[in-house]
């Protein structure tokens, strides 16, 4: 029976060169697609009888952004005006990192100058190159 001999042979033949293959085989490890950076305001609030705007906003970003970048401001939509992270000479700008509930929330205080922001208003908050448009201003 020489035809079951070489038919014995391809099937051990393929059996071996399967195990092979399937123990070379790589995991194929796809890349993950780019998030884009957002900012999400949580609140956009007057403060101190309308002389501050408090913002709580959460950052979505990679591990390259750098959120503590300088340019961090609100934009009033209806006139183009920017106002900056309030900023005093031997504390720093008044902002920190985290909330107090340990969560990715961070708090940052603008000064409204001359009151210009009122209740209502539409502004943009820009941190570094991300920015969230379109958030009222509380009460």
């Amino acid at each position: 029976m020489p035809g079951d001999t070489s038919r014995i042979r391809n099937l051990v033949l393929s059996a071996v060169l399967v195990s092979l293959l399937s123990s070379c085989a790589k995991e194929v490890v796809r890349p993950q697609p780019a998030v884009a950076p957002r900012v999400e305001v949580l609140s956009c609030r007057l403060a101190a009888n309308g002389e501050f705007v408090k913002v709580r906003y959460s950052l979505h970003v990679t591990a390259e952004f750098a959120p503590d970048s300088p340019e961090t401001y609100l934009l009033d939509e209806a006139t183009g005006e920017k106002f900056f992270v309030m900023r005093l000479q031997r504390v720093g700008p008044l902002s920190d990192k985290a909330g107090a509930e340990g969560k990715a929330a961070r708090s940052v205080i603008f000064r409204n100058r001359e009151g210009r922001l009122k209740p209502g208003s539409l502004v943009t908050l820009i941190v570094g190159s991300i920015r969230q448009e379109h958030v009222p201003l509380e009460k």
